[in-house]
């Protein structure tokens, strides 16, 4: 495993190290932990199919899907 140098002020220092105790874990282990899932996080889209993010016109808006007459079906009751 591979080694990082940061700087940080004194204020999210703090902030790392209550979190990290919170979870009883070093603030090193903490912050690499916090890294990775933003980093899962950020990978489930790629940037081309989050660039497309309301690019459909005539995609329906919601008072047009909310505005069906339709009857719900009964539910069976449990």
């Amino acid at each position: 495993m591979s080694q990082i140098t940061l700087t940080i002020n004194e204020e999210t220092e703090s902030v790392i190290q209550q979190l990290a105790q919170s979870e009883n874990l070093a603030p090193s282990q903490w912050l690499s932990q916090f890294i990775e899932r933003q980093i899962k996080q950020n990978q489930e889209w790629s940037p081309e199919v989050k660039a497309l993010s309301g690019s459909w016109d005539n995609f329906p808006s919601l008072a047009e899907i909310r505005g069906n007459d339709t009857l719900d079906s009964i539910r069976e009751s449990l």
